[in-house]
């Protein structure tokens, strides 16, 4: 928040600068000078989705991001070079997705479609990569969901999975109560690791990010 609040203020001295000096819109400069805080602000925000990648590591292939939300995962998976299926259930998140993954510059990269992750229609060993990102913990039932994850990977293949952490919970709760909704996130990136252990004996690395947990298993065998 401190570093959020610094730029803000650098921001409004540039604005002042700007306007003193060419006398433009004085609407135009709080425009630009709101999108400069936003962008700030959404970097910020997609820190934790950096941090998924970078763990992954860029690549070629199939892979699969189940939870489209906003479509930021499947942008991001696009971006580092590999061909995107994201699916969601809910037709409206897919519309909102298509946009932003449009503005992204990655929609040739990317098939969006309507889908339940609890049930993939996709068979045995599709996908190089499958992920998802902060979606586990509204699905009725996680584990059902993380078997259909290990049966569509490859041999050799990567899972990739994000969930917030106790901090991001409260961050987001915060954010639902001010719209007068509720957020609720029962499980963690520990009940994940160790469910595909047991299941499966899948031994992945966890890193924590700012807002969540990140878990990664690599050259998946089973």
């Amino acid at each position: 928040m401190v570093d959020f609040l610094m730029h803000t203020i650098v921001l409004a001295f540039d604005y002042a600068r700007l306007e003193l000096a060419s006398h433009v819109d004085i609407i135009s400069c709080f425009l630009s000078l709101l999108k400069k805080i936003f962008k700030i602000w959404g970097d910020k925000m997609e820190r934790d989705i950096q941090d998924v990648l970078e763990m992954l590591g860029r690549g070629k292939g199939f892979a699969l991001d189940i939870g489209t939300g906003r479509g930021r995962m499947a942008s991001g998976l696009a971006e580092y070079g590999y061909d995107v299926v994201s699916l969601d259930e809910s037709l409206e998140a897919l519309k909102r997705a298509r946009e932003f993954i449009r503005e992204s510059g990655v929609e040739e990269k990317v098939l969006l479609m309507v889908g339940d992750g609890h049930s993939l229609p996709f068979l045995d060993e599709t996908f190089d990569v499958v992920a998802t990102y902060n979606a586990l913990h509204h699905m009725r039932d996680y584990k059902r969901v993380l078997d259909e994850m290990v049966r569509v990977c490859k041999k050799g293949g990567k899972i990739v999975i994000s969930e917030l952490n106790e901090y991001g919970k409260k961050v987001v709760e915060e954010s639902h109560r001010k719209r007068g909704s509720h957020h609720e996130a029962n499980i963690s990136i520990v009940d994940v690791s160790s469910y595909l252990e047991k299941e499966y004996r899948i031994v992945g690395e966890i890193k924590p990010s700012e807002r969540t947990d990140i878990y990664i298993a690599t050259n998946i065998s089973f």
